[in-house]
């Protein structure tokens, strides 16, 4: 697959993914249908009501405290949009071959891996250093492994659409190469026909005959007369 191809798919995957995120998003919003994170793990014990560590931002984070769930669905519907609307401007880019409607995906996508990688430390340090609910060091092993390969992942994908914005940029400069070369072929011949005192060779160029330089015509008052010639003949013995 030529980078083109798969900057498509990687651009057309991301846009689908950006309107799925934005519809669940809005309808679990409009349902106010939150609380799965505590459904779905066990509270630690440090983090109840008269555990040691309930006052700390991980506890917060899984016991949804201060509503923390729902304003991370806003903050996925805001980013998802962002992506949509980064993601049809760089597949228009891609289309058309113009590099400039790619960079602010390049950008956007950036920031977001290192969104990612952020998210995938803060939760190796908090499983490694608080181990919460008595998670074991495999546990902790996997998550750090998973969150590593998923990062490879991610950059390989956004390398592929770097690729092809620095191939796109190569042509646009190659072709901006080739106007300037002509631009100066055309300023260079329409300079005065008499500019040439820095070429070695401008006494080469076939002249015109307006500017051939005057001829000289000798007189023919100057021109000798047999008569004015003095023969001297020797004596033969």
């Amino acid at each position: 697959m030529s980078t083109k191809s798969g900057t498509l798919a990687i651009l057309g995957l991301y846009i689908l993914m950006a309107i799925g995120g934005i519809v669940i998003g809005s309808v679990k919003i409009s349902n106010d249908n939150f609380g799965e994170l505590q459904k779905e793990i066990d509270i630690p014990e440090e983090c109840t009501a008269t555990g040691d560590k309930k006052g700390t931002w991980w506890c917060k984070i899984i016991t949804n405290e201060d509503n923390f769930e729902k304003d991370a669905c806003i903050a996925k519907i805001v980013l998802n949009i962002f992506l949509l609307i980064f993601g049809v401007v760089a597949l228009y880019g891609t289309t058309g071959g113009k590099a400039f409607f790619i960079l602010p995906f390049i950008v956007y996508e950036f920031l977001s891996l290192l969104l990612f990688i952020t998210v995938v430390v803060l939760v190796v340090l908090v499983l490694g250093v608080y181990s919460p609910g008595g998670v074991d060091v495999t546990t902790t092993v996997s998550v750090g492994v998973i969150g590593a390969m998923s990062t490879v992942i991610l950059f390989y994908v956004w390398l592929c659409v770097v690729s092809h914005y620095q191939i796109l940029r190569e042509i646009s400069n190659l072709g901006s190469d080739q106007v300037k070369v002509l631009q100066d072929w055309e300023d260079d011949a329409a300079m005065s026909k008499y500019d040439r005192f820095d070429d070695p060779h401008a006494d080469d160029y076939p002249m015109e005959k307006d500017d051939m330089p005057p001829s000289y015509e000798p007189s023919l008052e100057d021109s000798a007369k047999i008569e004015d010639i003095d023969p001297k003949v020797d004596d033969i013995p």
